[in-house]
């Protein structure tokens, strides 16, 4: 009987301990979110970087194959 007894106690300090468990995880979402719209609000995003980035290519790139000379590079 104390096993049983035991073993209640302790499934109910997993099933009190994942609840809190469960409350701190929205919480910190909450958090977390709170701080993303706060950046949002307080200073516009930079520009991204690499395939986020939305540029031309740079001008020592831009230029017609067409009108190339064909070099060997062997």
């Amino acid at each position: 009987m104390a096993q049983k007894l035991k073993v209640e106690l302790l499934q109910q300090s997993v099933a009190e301990a994942k609840l809190k468990y469960s409350d701190t995880l929205k919480s910190l979402e909450g958090i977390s979110e709170e701080i993303h719209e706060r950046r949002l609000l307080s200073r516009p995003r930079e520009p991204g970087v690499g395939a986020e980035k939305n540029s031309s290519p740079p001008q020592s790139l831009n230029f017609d194959l067409d009108q190339c000379d064909i070099v060997s590079l062997v």
